[in-house]
């Protein structure tokens, strides 16, 4: 059984986890116009933030790995299941830059950057 100061860490880091996640997601202009903040740029569709998504996501998955899920509330360990999920794709988001993107950074992908499939995706949204 863990001391209390340790459960009391291990629940300070996965609630770090859920911000940093939750800032990460902030940073869509999708996001931004369901909380009815107007978007302050464009989506960066560069590799190079695809990039630092990916290091992003990596960063979270490591984070997730070293935590102890057993000894979380029942409601914060499922939102870290969901922040798993996300940043599991965002891991990837380098790998995947030349095949499939997601411009509006929700999990809606589009074939290739310039096609109309994703532009017509975004006017769907």
């Amino acid at each position: 059984m863990q001391s209390q100061s340790n459960q009391s860490g291990t629940l300070r880091e996965a609630v770090r986890i859920v911000e940093v996640a939750w800032e990460e997601l902030q940073r869509s202009p999708y996001v931004q116009l369901r909380m009815c903040i107007p978007p302050a740029r464009l989506p960066d569709v560069s590799f190079a933030e695809s990039e630092r998504r990916s290091k992003v996501g990596c960063s979270l998955l490591n984070s997730l790995n070293a935590l102890d899920h057993a000894t979380l509330p029942h409601d914060l360990a499922l939102t870290l299941r969901l922040v798993r999920f996300r940043a599991q794709i965002w891991s990837r988001a380098a790998d995947w830059y030349w095949t499939a993107f997601d411009p509006l950074g929700i999990g809606s992908f589009g074939l290739f950057l310039p096609t109309a499939y994703v532009r017509l995706v975004g006017r769907m949204q």
